[in-house]
């Protein structure tokens, strides 16, 4: 009976948006919405790239 009503428990508290929330915190909507010349929005490698690319650009 215990196992039942803690499998019960554990279902509810699962399916429940608060703990998906908690699980998944980020947002539907980008946030990378800033418009133009206000900042670079791409993946993580992509803005990797564009950094190298501006860094080796101020050096000459």
């Amino acid at each position: 009976m215990k196992k039942i009503l803690l499998l019960i428990l554990i279902t509810v508290v699962t399916s429940s948006c608060s703990f998906t929330k908690i699980l998944l915190p980020y947002e539907e909507q980008p946030l990378c919405a800033k418009g133009v010349g206000k900042g670079y929005c791409g993946s993580v490698s992509d803005v990797y790239k564009e950094s190298l690319k501006e860094e080796v650009e101020s050096e000459r």
